[in-house]
Parts: structure tokens; sequence; C-alpha cells
């Protein structure tokens, strides 16, 4: 069983994540994290906030669960990963 100990996230990390499963939503990000279960995803919410003091909540899509980042953590989200995003891929930034 994985720990949220066991989970240390970088802003690279961050970022290589967000380009292949975040998509922004207005000011609001998500990451479509739906074949993960309620409880993991819980898990990377806590340590999403442990790190790096990124909030946000378990959102319904269809059937499932994903993860989306209250407007202000999103913000930081931008802050935090922006420098190691390619300018063509920035398109997927919380405005």
């Amino acid at each position: 069983m994985v720990r949220e100990s066991d989970i240390d996230f970088a802003p690279l990390t961050l970022a290589i994540w967000f380009m292949d499963d975040g998509a922004q939503n207005r000011k609001s990000v998500y990451f479509n994290t739906q074949q993960f279960c309620c409880d993991e995803q819980q898990l990377l919410l806590r340590s999403l906030k442990r790190q790096f003091g990124l909030e946000g909540n378990l959102n319904r899509d269809k059937s499932y669960f994903r993860i989306r980042l209250y407007e202000e953590s999103a913000q930081r989200l931008k802050f935090l990963i922006r420098p190691f995003m390619p300018e063509f891929m920035q398109y997927k930034l919380p405005l």
C-alpha cells in the first residue's frame, strides 16, 4: 500500500503530469485521474497540499471522479510549473 510519505513530487513532475493529464477550465484546473480509486485520489490531494500548499477536491465526471484544484491553488500551480512547460503547451494553464 502506498503511503502519503511515499509520494514526493517536484515541480517538474507536476509539469509533466499536468501536460499529460491536466486541463484548465477558466480559472480552475483538473487532473484527469478518473482511473484512480477515490482513496488514491485523496492521497494525491493530501500530497499536493503537504508539498506545495495546493488544495482541491474530487469533482464528479460522469460516473467517475477527478482532481480539481481550487482557483487560488490553480494559480499557484501555474507559477510552479510554467518554467518547465514549453511555450506550445502553456495553453493548458489556467487564465
